[in-house]
């Protein structure tokens, strides 16, 4: 009999371990490669790191850590249904920034699907991007904390030219 319960228990913590492994590897968030910097009329730089969702499930975002501190000055931008990427400085309705943990970040629509998407009208988020304000030093790395199907995940990208 406690074998039986140790085989079990043994599973049992493989199976939690396995997806614990699952979540905490898989890291989801990824950068697209590109991102836009406009000039405010004052002189201040708004740059806008364009990102999405690789996982199977919806992300919160909750803090960005710019060069391993804490920013207040991030936000989360989101196009609704247009093909436009998020952009600081456009006079596009469609494109919202907010608190970072004000919306999810949902899983990547398949490109096929967009065009749909947008004739629809339905508000769908379609494009992500992570707005820093006036910042003043070369960015090296930025660091994103979310929760990950309920669990909470880090992820750092460095840049080694800085943006």
């Amino acid at each position: 009999m406690k074998r039986r319960a140790l085989v079990k228990s043994t599973i049992l913590f493989g199976i939690i371990a396995a997806f614990l492994g699952f979540i905490y590897l898989s890291n989801p968030i990824v950068l697209n490669g590109s991102n836009s910097t406009v000039e405010n009329p004052g002189g201040d730089k708004d740059i806008v790191i364009h990102f999405h969702n690789e996982g199977i499930s919806r992300v919160q975002l909750k803090e960005v850590l710019i060069n391993k501190r804490v920013n207040n000055e991030v936000e989360l931008g989101i196009s609704y249904d247009t093909s436009q990427i998020v952009q600081s400085g456009t006079d596009n309705k469609l494109i919202v920034f907010g608190e970072l943990d004000s919306e999810y970040v949902n899983p990547q629509i398949p490109s096929e699907e967009i065009v749909g998407i947008i004739n629809r009208k339905e508000m769908t988020p379609i494009h992500y991007g992570l707005r820093i304000k006036d910042y003043g030093e070369p960015i090296e790395s930025i660091t994103i904390k979310y929760r990950y199907l309920g669990f909470p995940v880090s992820k750092e990208f460095t840049f080694t030219n800085g943006l």
